[in-house]
């Protein structure tokens, strides 16, 4: 079987983040909880659905409801819009596959897009992740995805934006499909897609309604219509690893296969064959540097500012917080071809860092103009944000100078405490003190600290 014939329906038991490639879902409700003051009873599945429904036990009004759900909406587009959250290694290996035209996904998250876009680089036009809406209309396909030199990603029950737009809980999710249902036919490259294509379910739940809703809605026709061939379901799973099947829909004999892989074993053995089958294609190592190089440019990273002589000891000092884990904003691994470096400098250390490292030498007391002086510019002007008590500037001498604050770096760094660090040979306790003040600036923000994989 062709793999174009194929479309991949991806739920939240296959939407992995961060290094250790965890599940996205469970964390998005832990933070949910904590935010809503919501402590989940051991034996309920973490779920953003559970918290909902937990914080509008006691009586509450219509309104209230009403008023709670929009507030979860926007704390959830603030996690995930900010927060710097990458994919797993599972959804980097499903997205590296090119012969699927198509993704639909049934989560509210980016990160599948963002999965794609980054194993299969190129230029694509705003419309070609999509998303139903009860705001902007129902929205088709651009072509139909066989035709298109890209894949593209489809939000079945809509995506996260600032106001709500998507389903958190079952009963959204049915508005959803009811609009889906409603407004396929007119929608003739997604209708046209999904009636000619096999269905591969990776982490949806095989225990819900709400899948035999998608698949009668998308293929016309019932899962259990005697006439078009067996029901085959896995229902042997605990509730709360009903999401960890994967399952497959076939558009020829209209069965229902269960697949005993859990969805993150499933994609890992796909892709592997897949590669075998197209050498030239990128592997995991490849993929996880591109993983790698987005880990390390997420809210609170440390940029590493260095005038061009001083590289070499700029590159030991980034190995040696990378190694220990750290997020480092290192422009010998950030910048891209075509990319315009100004812009990509200016962005990290006036929005994304959260702290700066300015490494002071002979060359840089030296100097009288460069882009090194324009960066620390910038970020001292920043550090007018902060609070007085916070770090985020530190001046670090890398050799044997005087004084340790150059005339040459910004005036208002005078008053900072400097390190000297000759060589650029960092102990222990100093890499600990960042790595603090790291953590710091992301909890004040609610951003997550995902420490990134070894570098490939």
């Amino acid at each position: 079987m062709a793999l174009q014939s194929v479309i991949p329906v991806v739920g939240r038991g296959a939407i992995t983040f961060g290094g250790d490639d965890e599940l996205l879902h469970p964390w998005l409700a832990e933070k949910v909880a904590a935010k809503c003051q919501i402590e989940l009873p051991s034996n309920v599945a973490k779920t953003v659905q559970n918290v909902a429904d937990a914080q509008w036990l006691g009586g509450v009004t219509s309104d209230d409801r009403v008023e709670r759900l929009n507030l979860m909406h926007l704390y959830l587009f603030s996690l995930l819009d900010n927060s710097g959250i990458q994919p797993g290694v599972t959804l980097y290996r499903l997205a590296g596959i090119k012969d699927f035209p198509l993704f639909l996904t049934t989560s509210f998250d980016p990160l599948l897009a963002l999965a794609v876009a980054t194993a299969q680089p190129g230029a694509r036009p705003s419309d070609w992740v999509c998303a139903t809406s009860f705001r902007d209309g129902f929205r088709d396909l651009p072509a139909d995805p066989r035709d298109l030199p890209y894949a593209c990603v489809y939000h079945l029950l809509g995506k996260i934006r600032r106001a709500p737009d998507c389903a958190l809980r079952d009963d959204d999710a049915l508005a959803f499909l009811r609009v889906l249902d409603q407004h396929l036919p007119e929608a003739s490259h997604l209708a046209t897609a999904l009636h000619d294509s096999h269905l591969l379910f990776l982490g949806v739940s095989l225990d819900n309604w709400l899948l035999r809703f998608l698949v009668q809605a998308a293929k016309g026709r019932r899962l259990a219509d005697p006439e078009r061939g067996g029901l085959y379901l896995s229902e042997a799973a605990e509730i709360s690893e009903r999401d960890q099947v994967t399952a497959f829909f076939s558009r020829v004999t209209s069965q229902f296969y269960s697949i005993p892989l859990a969805p993150r074993e499933f994609i890992a053995e796909l892709a592997e064959r897949w590669r075998a089958a197209n050498p030239q294609s990128p592997d995991d190592t490849t993929l996880m540097k591109q993983a790698y190089r987005l880990a390390h440019r997420a809210p609170g990273c440390i940029f590493v500012s260095y005038a061009s002589p001083d590289l070499e000891i700029a590159k030991f000092i980034v190995k040696q917080l990378q190694d220990k884990g750290l997020l480092v904003w290192f422009d010998k691994q950030q910048i891209q071809p075509g990319q315009d470096w100004e812009t990509e400098f200016s962005e990290a250390v006036e929005n994304t860092c959260g702290v700066f490292l300015s490494l002071i030498s002979e060359t840089t007391a030296a100097r009288l103009e460069g882009f090194n002086i324009k960066e620390r510019n910038l970020a001292i002007d920043r550090r007018e944000q902060f609070a007085d008590t916070a770090v985020f500037y530190i001046p670090m001498r890398i050799d044997e100078g005087e004084p340790l604050i150059p005339a040459s770096e910004p005036r208002r760094s005078k008053k900072l405490q400097a390190e000297r660090k000759p060589g650029g040979h960092l102990d222990n306790d100093f890499i600990e003190y960042l790595r603090q003040l790291q953590l710091d600036y992301c909890k004040s923000r609610g951003f997550p600290f995902n420490p990134p994989p070894p570098e490939p």
